[in-house]
Formats: structure tokens, C-alpha cells, sequence
């Protein structure tokens, strides 16, 4: 399963976090794409750090789609391959705690750590899709980047 995780929106508020959470969203992303079982080929995880959009929308909920074109180039101007079997949902922190946090980063990965909790809710959904070894990969490549997502 290719593993892809964003922080794809931001505020000037939030800019700094959202750029030094690239690289290890990038690392993170490359540990986790395994097989993990059943049919699901992607999962994508979004982290919507605009205060101002999150006021607007709530984050997206948890989404299968058979297919996502990626024909659509108005954005980037760059053609992506078609995707198929993408899992696909939001995460929105709590901008106090963010803004708050000694550890931002720390407390994003938690974040997206617990935001994991629903591919266990959905895995009678994919026959042979082994959440809970996501779920430990997540957090043993947290450690290998220095951060710890779970007491």
C-alpha cells in the first residue's frame, strides 16, 4: 500500500510547522508503504492546517474510491497516473494545543497516530487488511524520526 501523508493547507500562523513537517511526512510516508493486506492500493491522510479553512469545513471524513483521476492538472499543470483503490481522509489539530505545544511536530504525529484509529472501524470494509500492523509500523517509524506517538 503506498502511504502518502500531507499537511496540505496553512496559515501564516501555521506556515513554519507545516514546512518543517515535509521532510518527515515524506520519511514517514516512505516507511509506511508496505502490504498491509486487502485492497486497498493508497491511503492518503490530510492535515488541514488553516484555521481559517477549518472553520469554514470540518475535516473530511474516511472515503474509499475505486479510482482517482489524475487528469486534472488545472493546479499543478503536471499530469499524475490515475490512482485506484485510495483510502482517503482529514485530520484537523486543536490550533491551541498546536499553537501551545514546547513539541508541535510531536504533537501532529500523535495526531495523525490516533487518526489511524478509523481504518480499524473500516477494516471489516477490506477483506484481509491488517490495520492494526499499520498501526504499529506508524508508531515504530515515528521512533526511528525521533518521535513518540504513543505512552
Amino acid at each position: 500500500m503506498n502511504v502518502s501523508l500531507h499537511a496540505s493547507l496553512c496559515d501564516i500562523s501555521t506556515k513554519d510547522i507545516m514546512f518543517q513537517l515535509q521532510e518527515p511526512f515524506e520519511k514517514l510516508s516512505k516507511y509506511l508503504t508496505q502490504e498491509y493486506g486487502g485492497e486497498m492500493e493508497n491511503l492518503w491522510i490530510d492535515l488541514n492546517l488553516s484555521v481559517m479553512s477549518a472553520n469554514s469545513c470540518p475535516p473530511f471524513p474516511f472515503r474509499f474510491q475505486k479510482r482517482v483521476s489524475g487528469k486534472s492538472k488545472i493546479i499543478s499543470g503536471v499530469k499524475l497516473e490515475d490512482s485506484y483503490n485510495v483510502g482517503n481522509y482529514g485530520v484537523l489539530p486543536d490550533f491551541k494545543i498546536l499553537q501551545e505545544s514546547t513539541n508541535p511536530l510531536e504533537y501532529v504525529m500523535k495526531l495523525m497516530y490516533d487518526s489511524t484509529a478509523i481504518l480499524i472501524d473500516k477494516k471489516s470494509k477490506f477483506k484481509g487488511f491488517k490495520p492494526e500492523k499499520f498501526r504499529a509500523e506508524f508508531i515504530k517509524g515515528c521512533e526511528i524520526l525521533g518521535y513518540v506517538v504513543k505512552n
